[in-house]
């Protein structure tokens, strides 16, 4: 049964954390969207280091080099799937495309194109990110110039661009 559950170990963890991230938004309500992501993440990604390290010992592993290999694997393999997740999830709440048709969805009487123009103007969009940036603490504004701050999200910025560099062979976008 052990090496069943190792066997899938990525897939589980990847289970857990959208079971985490469902649970943590619907019934924590303290927790915002990105953070639920976060905690479903971190969550999933112990669980994985958890089964790795309970099937570290023979008759699963001749060597601790062997251990280590398939635990770096077994990383990537979760950290791939919970990219791919984030990235699914991420397309309903980011892409303007979406968003549009949800809106006029809900409008009974449909929105004129100046209704769209209110909440969708460029400068007011990056305005309220801006915003809503440097509130979270993520970006410093000096009184002329942002720039960003070391935070868990331009770490996990990085990671992401580094891991579509990996899979689609773009370049990054946030390398200097």
């Amino acid at each position: 049964m052990t090496f069943l559950v190792y066997s899938f170990q990525s897939v589980f963890a990847l289970g857990l954390n959208i079971l985490i991230q469902i649970l943590s938004v619907r019934y924590i309500h303290c927790t915002g969207y990105f953070k639920s992501i976060i905690l479903g993440f971190v969550t999933g990604f112990l669980f994985v280091l958890l089964i790795s390290l309970s099937c570290m010992h023979p008759p699963y592993f001749q060597s601790t080099a062997d251990f280590f290999s398939i635990l770096i694997v077994d990383i990537l393999t979760y950290s791939f799937l919970s990219y791919c997740y984030f990235a699914f999830i991420n397309t309903s709440v980011t892409a303007i495309r979406i968003r549009l048709l949800q809106e006029l969805d809900h409008a009974s009487d449909g929105l004129s194109f100046e209704d769209l123009l209110i909440n969708y103007n460029s400068k007011f969009i990056i305005q309220m990110r801006l915003v809503r940036l440097k509130h979270n603490h993520q970006i410093n504004f000096d009184g002329k110039r942002y720039s960003v701050r070391l935070t868990f999200v331009s770490i996990m910025a990085l990671v992401i661009e580094f891991m579509k560099f990996l899979v689609l062979g773009r370049k990054m976008r946030l390398s200097k």
